[in-house]
């Protein structure tokens, strides 16, 4: 397991963190976005961003192969994950206080923003930890952002017995957990528990103290409060993933009790739209695509999930054919694995998935518009693209830009060695 702050301490080690003063730790982050880590010491609680920097010093923290070797690590805890033991004590419940006025909470863009909350609540049966934005109202109170997935499902069965929901939120987690919550397994699947499989076994939990809701034991931060499903206010305008606005909406309001942490804890930030932003929620669905295509395809080079598409809406794959209709077969995993995904662009081996210039070398020599286009009309896609309909519907794309494998030699690429 790898605590929050061993993780900010071997990003210092490697002489890749900058301490910054407080007026200047937002435009650090953007200054530093995919580079440094930046801290603002300036207050009792440090500030942390751009803490996951890429996905290769991901996988050298976590003792994996590379990024393909994320990719197998992640996919096989989500569909393997480990019980976990009771820790005897947490760090995280040396320091009390009665709100979370104690946090240096950032005003961006006119808003004043937790960015890396992960809350965990449960239906009595099932636990789930997922990440939620979350606007300050008041030292006590924060408007929730909650999309119709497991913890909206929550809600609503609270709804329907007309109380609110029991939550934890967590700031500051094992480098583990951060992943795990990002990873949106099945109904079902505690994200706590996958993070305990990407850790080999070595996370331990405690039980809130007020509600007895399950945590890492360790991290930084640990908010309780209640959900209330009846108690709505205007969250946003927000700039999210994509770097566009996302839009106001009425959403459910938190109320904090109680507040947990560490002495001297690290308050963690992530950059809305920025690298560490992208990766946390691209990573995950990286490794769904790369399952998914694996299942239909003979092998699977490489997925990524573009910069320019915010690591969210555009993947390049690449396989290697035994058959011409792979590529298309490819495309079709990809958008069920990652229902999100407009585009797609799949290419052979030669090809390298996070070189932009090859990929496009791919699609001038070997895509043809009347052979290679997927269109799919009517699809369900992702809210935050505004060329989508308001419930996410738009078309989606894939290209294959492999060449036929019985004219092989034809699309050979020839590079110039002296």
């Amino acid at each position: 397991m790898v605590e929050f702050r061993q993780v900010v301490s071997a990003l210092e080690a490697r002489g890749r963190l900058k301490r910054v003063q407080a007026d200047q730790f937002l435009s650090s982050l953007a200054s530093e976005d995919g580079r440094m880590a930046v801290m603002d010491s300036s207050y009792p609680v440090s500030r942390v961003g751009n803490v996951v920097l890429s996905r290769e010093l991901l996988a050298e923290l976590l003792g994996t192969q590379g990024t393909g070797g994320l990719h197998l690590r992640l996919a096989h805890a989500v569909r393997n994950p480990l019980p976990l033991k009771e820790a005897e004590r947490s760090a995280t419940e040396e320091e009390v206080e009665s709100d979370a006025g104690f946090l240096p909470v950032p005003e961006f863009h006119g808003r004043t923003y937790v960015t890396s909350g992960i809350i965990v609540a449960s239906d009595g049966e099932h636990f789930n930890a997922s990440y939620h934005r979350m606007m300050k109202l008041s030292d006590d109170k924060f408007a929730v952002r909650i999309v119709p997935r497991h913890l909206y499902k929550m809600l609503s069965q609270a709804r329907e017995r007309r109380e609110p929901l029991k939550v934890a939120v967590v700031l500051g987690g094992p480098l583990e957990f951060l992943m795990a919550s990002a990873s949106s397994p099945e109904y079902g699947v505690f994200e706590l528990e996958v993070a305990n499989s990407l850790a080999g076994g070595e996370l331990t939990f405690r039980r809130s103290p007020l509600f007895g809701l399950p945590y890492p034991a360790g991290s930084e931060i640990l908010l309780e409060g209640t959900l209330d499903p009846m108690e709505l206010a205007s969250e946003g305008p927000f700039f999210d993933l994509l770097k566009t606005y996302d839009a106001v909406r009425a959403q459910p309001v938190l109320t904090v009790q109680r507040a947990h942490h560490r002495p001297g804890p690290l308050f963690h930030y992530i950059m809305p739209g920025g690298m560490e932003h992208q990766i946390l929620m691209g990573l995950p669905r990286e490794a769904k695509i790369r399952e998914f295509v694996g299942n239909v395809v003979p092998s699977v080079r490489g997925v990524y999930l573009t910069p320019g598409g915010g690591t969210w809406l555009h993947a390049v794959v690449s396989i290697e054919k035994q058959r011409d209709g792979d590529a298309k077969n490819a495309m079709l995993a990809a958008f069920s694995a990652h229902p999100s995904l407009k585009h797609v662009v799949v290419v052979d081996p030669d090809v390298e998935v996070t070189d932009g210039r090859q990929v496009e070398w791919a699609i001038a020599t070997r895509f043809r518009a009347d052979k290679g286009l997927l269109i799919v009309p009517g699809a369900a896609g992702s809210t935050l693209d505004p060329s989508a309909l308001s419930d996410g519907e738009t078309t989606k794309m894939g290209i294959d830009a492999t060449y036929p494998i019985r004219e092989a030699e034809k699309y050979k690429r020839v590079d110039y060695q002296s």
